[in-house]
């Protein structure tokens, strides 16, 4: 707002210039510092990779009590991790630097440790299939090999992730009570006597 210090009566003139002056400071303070500045840039890179492990996707095993998820670690690395309910059991799915060479030296691509391209896992006993590179492939546990192969058969007695069993038919119970409206109140009946809650309760006591 502007204003025309002449047309002030002299008076009220330093009151005028100490209004202006309050003004000016109130602006050059809310306008903050340079470091205020170059603090809230950097704000993001002090804060960046500081929480990890704060979504779990869970992925189930099928016919096996097993699932398997990936953990996003604070450096930005992921890791496989297998659950197994029926043991109460958590552990890493595999060896991350050992199948990362061995995939490497069998595709002749570099596969980091820290950026697995896994798909999907299963585990059969000692065994970890998982599906990477549009291939499946096999990893043994116990003698850290690593080899091409296929998806492991699935139990016949359960469904596979692509076709999934309809629940069973149930069949209701026959009803006993009716329901209606009366005088704005809900009055239930015996569906075989067609006597009210009201009047049995009477004929009993209640």
């Amino acid at each position: 707002m502007r204003c025309n210090m002449m047309n002030f009566p002299s008076k009220l003139l330093p009151y005028a210039l100490l209004i202006a002056l309050s003004s000016f400071v109130a602006n050059l303070s809310a306008q903050g510092t340079r470091s205020d500045y170059e603090r809230a840039d950097n704000l993001r890179k002090l804060t960046a990779n500081k929480v990890s492990k704060t979504r779990i996707e869970p992925h189930w095993i099928v016919a096996r009590d097993q699932l398997w998820y990936r953990n996003i670690l604070s450096s930005g690395a992921h890791e496989f991790v297998l659950v197994d309910l029926a043991a109460g059991e958590r552990s890493i799915a595999f060896d991350h630097d050992r199948v990362a060479k061995a995939l490497s030296k069998a595709t002749s691509k570099q596969v980091p440790a820290t950026e697995l391209p896994v798909k999907r896992i299963e585990s059969v006993n000692d065994e970890v299939y998982f599906e990477a590179l549009q291939s499946w492939w096999k990893w043994d546990s116990k003698s850290n090999e690593l080899h091409k192969s296929k998806r492991p058969a699935q139990p016949k007695n359960k469904p596979t992730p692509d076709k999934k069993a309809s629940p069973p038919k149930t069949e209701e119970p026959p009803r006993q009570w009716d329901a209606s409206i009366k005088d704005f109140n809900v009055v239930l009946r015996q569906k075989k006597t067609g006597e009210d809650v009201e009047k049995m309760e009477k004929r009993i006591g209640i």
